[in-house]
């Protein structure tokens, strides 16, 4: 995990040490500025692979010059079809001669590259940047511009001053008076002299096609052969998803609520550690006393053999830290701000008890197989499906923000294996009628658990387990969590709060919590990076008068 930051102008960018400076928990060992093509190029650095100084950015070659926050996971395959040379280690050392290797052609380059990125390759010879995220945006990146002019009235928009890139809007704001999220599975180039994007094309798109040989019908093959042949291609792209992303000079941790996702992730985790002869693997939970998740998780981590750590907070430990959470996440998003507090608190006790460096999550899975609970309620297979390319599609708003910012804000690197393009393509591509919930029928997440059944990785009772919302499942006997964070939010705005909300035209806080974590958000990045941040508020779908996004909250809880 590292922070990247580049600003272009006419003239140097004010206190830029101060901008790259604030994304010192994504990469708190040690950070670079560097002047290139008239700007500068900066780079924060978390080693994780390559851990001698030659692993450090900005990079170069030649002309070219680069600096990424990601993980490349086919780095080895690459140097040996493409004869590169790597000397650091670092698997990042390979992306400029690559890049030339292929012709500087985008989206072949991008399409070769196996893991999660967020990077900008400056050609000195044309003055370009071109900048690309992966496909599912799990390492951040956003662009900014500050203008010389604000935009006229006519709605033109004014030459910019400057052109900015951030791991992290808090390297933007509030010196831009534009921010944009840079869109997942795409790559952009922009023109270094006018600082603007010349052309954006994407690379990537979520799968949807269906492969006839994953069915029940396929060739009247026996319903019983399909099943077995599509749970064996299931199980085994999660475990290469795993074994890839073990990746890592440093020690390796997991989160564990004792769901059937994160679940599945510690006990493949810990297979490859036992399997390689290494120290069990650390997992950590986090709830309050009685938690149904304290439970669950030490019921896994006694299964599986690891080295677990038992987190147990009241709930104003957990309120306590809501203004630091909001910080660090960049965003107000009701639902995303209560799911941030566990996993923010729960990094922050593995830096602080360990030497981990790199973190294992289940993150990405609700997304991927359509198992959230307002699913259930979905009218059609084709709903269903729509639905889950929605959610991959707008995750960097939402879960794998959570993931990112929460984790890495304490210093560590969040591995996400559910979010393996190669295994989100192999899972869109199963018959719906084994993904999709139905109420009596068959539970959510079915192909999945049924891939793993007979497995010996996990309990019966955790492969089985029905979904919990992340409130439930951290909260004790008395009072949800969520309950807890609507009761505190009313205590603690002013009197007027809703007044003052009206002036708001996106996204107005409509109850006391929603206007309380704006009001926290502002204090720190104002008003200009609102929409960035949030363009809407996750809710679930097919839910009549739905007013909270808790899924506790759903009759069919």
């Amino acid at each position: 995990m590292c922070g990247i930051w580049a600003a272009f102008g006419d003239k140097p960018c004010p206190d830029a040490q101060c901008w790259l400076k604030k994304m010192s928990g994504r990469g708190p060992e040690e950070s670079v500025l560097k002047q290139v093509a008239g700007g500068l190029l900066g780079f924060a650095r978390l080693a994780i692979n390559g851990l001698n100084h030659g692993g450090m950015q900005p990079m170069e070659n030649g002309n070219l010059h680069w600096v990424c926050n990601g993980e490349i996971y086919n780095w080895r395959d690459l140097s040996a079809r493409y004869n590169l040379v790597n000397r650091s280690g670092s698997d990042c050392e390979i992306l400029g001669s690559l890049w030339e290797q292929m012709g500087k052609s985008g989206i072949p380059y991008f399409r070769s590259l196996d893991g999660v990125f967020a990077m900008l390759i400056v050609d000195t010879t044309n003055n370009t940047v071109v900048a690309a995220r992966d496909p599912y945006g799990v390492r951040p990146l956003y662009v900014g511009h500050k203008r010389t002019k604000p935009t006229s009235e006519a709605g033109v928009e004014n030459e910019n001053e400057y052109l900015m890139f951030s791991s992290e809007t808090k390297g933007l704001l509030p010196f831009c008076d534009v921010i944009e999220p840079f869109p997942p599975g795409c790559y952009a180039v922009y023109d270094l002299k006018q600082r603007k994007r010349i052309a954006l094309e994407p690379f990537h798109t979520v799968p949807w096609l269906k492969v006839p040989f994953f069915g029940p019908n396929f060739l009247g093959t026996p319903e019983g052969v399909a099943l077995e042949r599509t749970c064996a291609a299931v199980s085994h792209a999660l475990e290469a998803a795993v074994r890839k992303r073990m990746m890592t000079e440093r020690p390796v941790a997991a989160l564990l609520s004792g769901g059937v996702d994160s679940s599945l992730i510690a006990a493949l985790v810990q297979k490859q550690l036992v399997a390689a002869k290494l120290p069990p693997l650390k997992t950590f939970s986090i709830g309050f006393e009685g938690s149904s998740d304290l439970a669950h998780a030490q019921q896994v981590a006694s299964f599986i053999g690891s080295d677990h750590y038992e987190i147990v907070m009241t709930p104003d430990d957990f309120w306590r830290v809501v203004p630091d959470v909001i910080r660090d996440i960049e965003s107000y998003d009701i639902t995303t701000v209560r799911a941030s507090v566990g996993n923010w608190l729960v990094s922050r006790e593995i830096r602080r008890r360990t030497d981990c460096k790199v973190v294992f999550n289940g993150d990405g899975s609700d997304e991927v197989n359509g198992s959230y609970l307002y699913f259930y309620n979905s009218p059609s297979d084709e709903a269903f499906e729509s639905e889950v390319e929605r959610l991959l599609r707008d995750i960097h708003f939402f879960d794998v923000l959570r993931s990112d910012r929460s984790i890495s804000s304490h210093g560590l690197e969040a591995r996400t294996p559910f979010l393996d393009k190669q295994f989100v393509a192999l899972m869109r591509s199963l018959a719906t009628q084994w993904r999709r919930p139905i109420k009596g029928e068959r539970c959510e997440k079915w192909i999945l658990r049924k891939a793993f059944e007979g497995s010996q990785l996990l309990p019966d009772s955790v492969l089985w387990r029905r979904k919990e919302a992340f409130s439930d499942g951290v909260s004790g006997a008395a009072k949800s969590w969520y309950q807890e964070c609507k009761e505190r939010a009313a205590a603690a705005v002013p009197e007027g709060w809703a007044e003052q909300a009206a002036s708001i035209d996106h996204l107005r806080p409509s109850t006391a919590e929603a206007w309380y974590y704006r009001s926290i958000y502002r204090e720190h990045y104002g008003c200009a990076g609102e929409k960035a941040a949030v363009p809407y508020h996750w809710m679930p779908k097919w839910t009549e008068g739905a007013t909270d996004p808790s899924a506790r909250t759903l009759s069919i809880y």
